[in-house]
């Protein structure tokens, strides 16, 4: 194929490129060596000088006890048990996750009880360190509310409520994404979401049909209680009207009688 050529165009000569033997991604420790156990320095791998054997993780150490182990949140598992060879993993103990079991995980009835009560205001996403999505439902909230109250729309409503509601479900049906420590740790029932979360959306329409109501009675009263004070002063004026108009009319039949 044709190459273009350069020369005669270009001065080459002092053009002087940069090259090193290994990728940037190659440079950087790798996923085996940021989480891997080392023994002599408590698994703190964040010295990366150490020449000392590195283990997928602590099943590997000869020294620890089962007790000690895995952090103590654990035990090692055979991935592979028919396997002689096998290699051994931690199995974390329930509300633990991570190589090592050190992570704690989060709740997960934690997590639907702060998106039941303060969800529209993404107490939820903030628990699960979700940050940016907590700060989006906050802004709804607002969005909604200037819309309903400047408005009067309905629309602002729907503005507040439906991501509330998603995430009240979402939450309560599974165990979602946390930011940190993968998924919360499923400690709630289905029943109890089940059954918690249509006693508590029925409670909030009860109290919220019995507001509206309430109010919506008083407002009429109310009209009702103007509408009757205006009659009633217009029928005042008028009957104050005709008695000053008698006296007008008694008067001047006096005077006409006297110059009479």
């Amino acid at each position: 194929c044709d190459v273009p050529r350069w020369e005669g165009y270009f001065d080459m000569s002092d053009l002087s490129i940069t090259t090193h033997p290994y990728g940037n991604w190659a440079a950087n420790p790798s996923y085996f060596e940021r989480i891997g156990y080392r023994k002599d320095n408590n698994n703190n791998t964040s010295n990366t000088t150490l020449t000392s054997a590195l283990f997928f993780n602590s099943c590997g150490d000869d020294e620890l006890t089962a007790q000690t182990v895995c952090s103590g949140n654990g035990k090692c598992v055979a991935w592979n048990p028919d396997d002689i060879s096998a290699v051994f993993f931690c199995q974390c103990d329930r509300g633990f996750a991570g190589v090592e079991c050190n992570h704690k995980r989060p709740s997960q009835s934690i997590a639907w009880l702060w998106s039941l009560f303060l969800g529209y205001l993404g107490a939820d996403e903030i628990y699960l360190g979700w940050y940016y999505a907590a700060a989006a439902k906050l802004f709804l909230t607002i969005l909604g509310g200037a819309i309903a109250l400047v408005f009067e729309s309905p629309f602002g409503l729907l503005v507040i409520v439906c991501p509330w509601v998603i995430d009240v479900v979402r939450i309560g049906s599974g165990p979602v994404f946390c930011k940190v420590d993968g998924r919360v740790e499923d400690d709630l029932p289905r029943w109890a979401f089940a059954i918690c979360t249509i006693v508590a959306f029925a409670m909030i329409g009860f109290a919220w049909v019995t507001i509206s109501l309430y109010y919506r009675v008083t407002w009429r009263r109310h009209s009702e209680d103007r509408a009757n004070c205006s009659n009633s002063t217009v029928g005042a004026y008028h009957i104050h009207r005709k008695i000053n108009w008698d006296i007008a009319e008694e008067n001047w039949g006096t005077t006409s009688l006297r110059r009479w």
